[in-house]
């Protein structure tokens, strides 16, 4: 009788009335007929959502003769049965038969008690844990809220410009702050790299792969532009120009050869080197394995962005006929030891070291798709920066000051990419500032960490703290247009730690909303119900249900039972009674 693939798709929406009501009126029958039939609890869940979500398409119930739950109160001495039974600790089966003997002599229906009891039960076991779960919501609520300034992390010179520019178009911080710093990975030539112990022979290379999270219109492409695309442009364009020229001398000098004795011209042509056959580029939007390959091996000296306007592309590796083989490409980039690509044709690429970064613009929903378990076997998501701008208002700025931070951002970069290939050193305060963080509080977290995909990110948390450090240390610098110093400080170590914490926490933010949709961990939850509220002002349990797919299979009830806890504690205040219960949050 239950028909799962009918029901997803009434709570998709996907369905027209007239289907949504005949499957409702086959459930009705269907319980009326099988009160004990195992299906049953499932099918009155499947009745209960219908008659909440489409109201308007149900006839008007006739009285019912058996008990009615909604129109009496339950009385102290049933609910004090309930706690018994509950105390006693029965299994899933045998409770049953015991919970039908208690309706019938209470004179209550039995589903309704059965209800009753589920959710008492599971009240009870929270009020057990309720300091550990207020703990919890309060770390995930705390995580929503965090932000950065750019003022700690960038001198002032451009810290202020970006910080106006960014606020005009309502984007946090750490958005522009990440995109910045990935724009800056590739301006390195291929062979810098930080020397983070000589004793274990560690060498980082600057490349980062970062990800923008958020819904659609909070301001990631604006920013992306302005930071990556426009200055990469300009500067590309001039690389053309120059491509151009070479190739038109090339070939103006093959036809001058051609002239020359047969002799006189082989030894000429021997001493004329052909230009690459494709211009030098800092960026490529969603570019493939291939295509990367082919470019390190036109200029192995230059680094490269991947440019993903929508992030979902960059993990569909069956794009090319070498399938998944192209996720393995991409991860080995990370560690910039360079490509040697062997083809039927012969080498396409040979070259020892690369620097290759990512940015990527993602929405929460298909990341955590993507994201899956969130277990990460082989450190995949463990390579990446995670920024997430989440849902908020826009506000009017048309009376504010125009920012227009192009010129200083494209010098910035023209300077980094003036410097030769450098091998960085850290000072005495760098390098212990970097091990405390690293081997006392990192290491610790790694090695007790019950998730495969937090073991994975602290794994790779030593490499991504010396990027950082590399990246904050060469933008600073270039930021006042002077020659950049091979020795990072122990100010910037700490910057990039003090950033690293905040990637650190965003990921844990990623894990808190995963749980939402795949775990019965109840802070999340929590914690999601306070976001959406924030985003409304107030809400219904109906307003919960359609503003996340994750509670939409979750009875009105539990979630109005949510509410109250979170009025318990302190986080939110609710009105009214019912279906018309409205939460209002106090953050």
């Amino acid at each position: 009788m239950i028909d799962r693939t009918l029901f997803n798709h009434i709570l998709n929406g996907w369905l027209e009335d007239e289907k949504v009501l005949a499957y409702y009126n086959a459930l009705v029958s269907f319980i009326e007929k099988n009160p004990d039939h195992s299906d049953t609890k499932t099918a009155i869940e499947h009745r209960i959502f219908i008659e909440d979500c489409y109201p308007a398409l149900l006839p008007q119930k006739p009285q019912e003769s058996k008990p009615d739950n909604t129109s009496k109160e339950m009385s102290e001495e049933l609910k004090q049965k309930i706690d018994e039974l509950i105390d006693n600790d029965y299994d899933p089966v045998a409770i049953m038969p015991v919970l039908k003997e208690t309706a019938s002599k209470y004179g209550w229906n039995l589903y309704e008690l059965n209800k009753y009891y589920d959710l008492r039960k599971r009240w009870k076991e929270d009020d057990d844990f309720r300091e550990e779960v207020e703990a919890e919501v309060n770390e995930v609520v705390r995580m929503s809220n965090q932000n950065l300034n750019l003022e700690h992390f960038f001198n002032e010179e451009i810290a202020k410009p970006l910080k106006l520019f960014s606020d005009n178009l309502q984007v946090r911080h750490p958005i522009t702050l990440t995109t910045a710093l990935v724009g800056t990975s590739v301006c390195h030539q291929v062979g810098s790299r930080l020397l983070v112990d000589a004793s274990k022979g560690w060498l980082e290379p600057p490349g980062l792969y970062g990800l923008l999270v958020s819904p659609s219109g909070q301001g990631k492409s604006p920013i992306q532009y302005a930071l990556i695309q426009r200055p990469f442009w300009e500067i590309q364009s001039e690389w053309k120009k120059i491509f151009d020229q070479n190739r038109k001398e090339y070939y103006e000098q093959l036809e001058e050869l051609k002239a020359l004795p047969k002799e006189e011209r082989q030894g000429a042509m021997k001493e004329l080197e052909e230009p690459p056959n494709q211009p030098r580029i800092l960026f490529a939007s969603d570019p493939t394995v291939i295509g990367i390959n082919g470019q390190f091996e036109a200029y192995p000296k230059q680094a490269l962005l991947g440019l993903y306007d929508e992030a979902k592309k960059l993990f569909a590796f069956d794009r090319t006929s070498s399938g998944k083989s192209d996720q393995a490409d991409i991860l080995s980039y990370y560690n910039g030891f360079g490509v040697v690509e062997l083809r039927k044709d012969g080498i396409r690429a040979n070259v020892g070291e690369c620097i290759f970064s990512i940015l990527g613009l993602i929405q929460p929903d298909v990341l955590l798709e993507l994201m899956s378990d969130l277990a990460d076997p082989d450190g995949k998501w463990a390579r990446f920066i995670f920024c997430i701008q989440p849902l908020e208002k826009k506000r009017a700025t048309r009376n504010g000051p125009a920012i227009d931070i192009h010129d200083l951002i494209t010098s910035i970069y023209r300077h980094i990419l003036k410097q030769p290939a450098t091998k960085y050193l850290l000072d005495t305060d760098a390098q212990e500032i970097f091990d405390r963080y690293l081997y006392e509080e990192i290491e610790p977290k790694r090695i007790c960490s019950t998730s495969p995909g937090l073991q994975s990110m602290y794994g790779k948390t030593g490499g991504q703290v010396a990027r950082l450090a590399l990246n904050l240390h060469v933008f600073n610098w270039a930021s006042k247009l002077m020659p950049i110093p091979d020795i990072i400080t122990g100010k910037t170590m700490f910057q990039a730690i003090m950033l690293n914490r905040f990637y650190v926490s965003q990921v844990k933010l990623l894990h808190a909303q995963a749980q939402v949709h795949h775990s019965e961990e109840i802070a999340a939850k929590l914690a999601m119900i306070l976001q959406i509220a924030k985003n409304k002002g107030s809400v219904t349990a109906r307003d919960v249900q359609k503003a996340c797919r994750a509670f939409r299979k979750i009875d009105t009830a539990q979630i109005r039972e949510w509410f109250r806890k979170l009025e318990l504690m302190g986080k939110a205040v609710c009105r009214g009674s019912g279906n018309r219960l409205k939460l209002t949050p106090l953050l």
